[in-house]
This record gives C-alpha cells, sequence and structure tokens, in this order.
C-alpha cells in the first residue's frame, strides 16, 4: 500500500478549515484536476458512516467515513478497498495546521512497480495541490487582522 503526507498552514480558524471538508465544499478545492466531486449519499447530518460518492474524471466509486471528530480529524475509506484519505486539523496560534494522508492500494507485482515509478509521484503532487487550492480558497474567506479592528477614522468626518 503506498501512502503521500503533506501538510500546510492556514491562516485561518480551525472550524472554518473544516467546514471546507464537508462534501458541499469540497468541489471548491479538492482534486480540482481530475474534476472531483463528492456528494453525500442520503440527507442524515454528516459524520461518522456517512456514504459518499466520489466522481472524477477516471470514473466514480462510493466511500464511507470511518473517522469523525469534528474540527479535528476527518477519514473516508473507498468501499473497494483501493484508497483512504484523512485530513487532521490542529490549532496553532492564529493559524490552523492541516496535514493531509492519502493511502491507496494497487495490486499485484505491476502495481508495485507502478507506484514506485508513477503513481507516489503523481500522488504527492495531487495532495500538495488539492492543500494550495484550500488555502488560497481560505484566503478569501478568513477576515485579515485589519478587518478585526475598529475603524481609525475621526469622530469629526
Amino acid at each position: 500500500m503506498g501512502q503521500v503526507t503533506k501538510a500546510v498552514e492556514i491562516t485561518a480558524p480551525i472550524a472554518l478549515v473544516f467546514d471546507l471538508l464537508k462534501p458541499a465544499r469540497l468541489g471548491e478545492w479538492y482534486g480540482l484536476e481530475l474534476h472531483t466531486q463528492v456528494t453525500q449519499t442520503n440527507d442524515a447530518a454528516f459524520g461518522m458512516g456517512a456514504p459518499l460518492t466520489i466522481r472524477t474524471d477516471l470514473g466514480t466509486t462510493q466511500a464511507e467515513v470511518i473517522e469523525f471528530s469534528a474540527p479535528a480529524k476527518l477519514t473516508w475509506r473507498q468501499l473497494d478497498g483501493r484508497g483512504q484519505v484523512t485530513w487532521l486539523l490542529f490549532p496553532v496560534e492564529n493559524t490552523t495546521s492541516v496535514q493531509m494522508i492519502e493511502a491507496y492500494r494497487l495490486p499485484g507485482p505491476l502495481g508495485a512497480l507502478a507506484d514506485r515509478f508513477f503513481v507516489q509521484k503523481r500522488s504527492a503532487q495531487a495532495v500538495a495541490q488539492s492543500l494550495a487550492n484550500l488555502k488560497r480558497c481560505l484566503l478569501y474567506t478568513s477576515p485579515s487582522p485589519r478587518d478585526r479592528t475598529r475603524s481609525r477614522m475621526p469622530s469629526s468626518a
């Protein structure tokens, strides 16, 4: 089984970052190069056990949320056993540290060769790009420190 782990620091509150991990918001930043869309396949609240459909340019797969601890952890596992994605969030002073772990299985001896010479590098690039997209998405949604302070306009204005 292959695994890629990457992390990024984002200047935004942990709850705001975690909100972008929900299926309705993932399409804004996750897997854009494959036109990834994640939808929850029932009307229940998003959380542990939530069934998901993941559609990409490469096909469609079913997944299930297997770990959910808002706003710190989310893991989904593909039902066919080919992959799993975990996000870990940690508050660090005025930022949120986001770690993304993508684990995948390529069966047989050719799978091991493909992983070594192609898939590992491509997966690492995709995870890094998704985290960069997440950070960029939050640049436009979190208030700047300047916006949190009082106006300095003189009272005579």
